[in-house]
């Protein structure tokens, strides 16, 4: 890790032994924080791109915009297959709600065939009557809750999958731009909408902190070549942030006015 900023634990931490349980804990936050931080990116990349202020993101646009489609496309897929499976879902239900209700009268009309039957059983007509409709509904409403659960998750499944498809050929491209992403001239989406976040969740996260450090200090073999990217990322965007903050300091500026960085970005 960069030895300023993002990295400011002490040297000894290659001594530290650290438990399967944290490494899978801090690669999960990380993980979650950026799908969130992406999100992010996805909402506001349109109009910062493509809007008044386009100019400023012109360098970023430039690098990052062909990355955009296969994301859009996985999204639109995602929704397609949902509406899918809750409209034919919905058909589904209702026919399974047909069957049970036919196969319930079929039997009370034959318990009423019998005239001793009928003598034994009316007065408890009403009361099975509600409690089997009760049982029904339950059982309904709790097949179409899994369902709605289930159809959302291969949804997201099916999305994902297809972003990844699309992506993989350009896989060692897009890990050296999103690592650098936050050095780009101009104005950057990613550095306004996901930097903030990763760093708050590194220098807040000492578990994080740890499992950074311990990768940086692992023989190069044994290196996680994610966290490696992740740590790559987390000192441009601190590089970006001091930078910023710098600029706002010489020129007295307010800490949220936006800073364009010159063409030849940060080094």
């Amino acid at each position: 890790m960069d030895d300023r900023s993002v990295s400011s634990d002490s040297d000894d931490l290659s001594l530290t032994k650290l438990q399967a349980s944290d490494i899978s804990a801090a690669k999960r936050s990380l993980w979650d924080e950026a799908g969130q931080g992406l999100a992010d990116v996805l909402v506001h990349a349109r109009s910062a791109w493509y809007g008044e202020q386009a100019v400023y993101y012109t360098r970023e646009r430039e690098r990052l915009g062909s990355y955009l489609p296969p994301f859009y496309y996985g999204m639109a897929a995602t929704a397609f297959v949902f509406v899918g499976f809750r409209i034919t879902g919905l058909v589904k239900v209702q026919e399974w709600q047909r069957r049970v209700w036919k196969r319930w009268k079929r039997n009370q009309s034959t318990e009423s065939a019998s005239p001793i039957t009928v003598q034994q059983s009316s007065p408890m007509q009403p009361e099975m009557g509600y409690l089997e409709s009760k049982r029904i509904r339950e059982r309904e409403k709790a097949l179409q809750s899994m369902k709605l659960i289930t159809d959302l998750l291969v949804s997201i499944s099916v999305g994902f999958s297809g972003t990844l498809f699309l992506l993989e050929a350009k896989r060692n491209v897009i890990r050296s731009d999103f690592e650098e992403a936050p050095l780009v001239s101009g104005r950057s989406v990613v550095a306004e909408q996901m930097c903030p976040g990763m760093l708050r969740l590194y220098h807040e996260n000492v578990s994080v902190q740890n499992v950074l450090r311990r990768n940086d200090q692992s023989a190069a073999a044994l290196k996680d070549r994610n966290l490696t990217s992740f740590a790559v990322f987390l000192q441009n965007c601190q590089k970006r942030h001091d930078y910023e903050a710098r600029v706002r300091m010489e020129r007295g500026k307010s800490k949220d006015e936006p800073i364009v960085v010159p063409y030849n970005g940060i080094q």
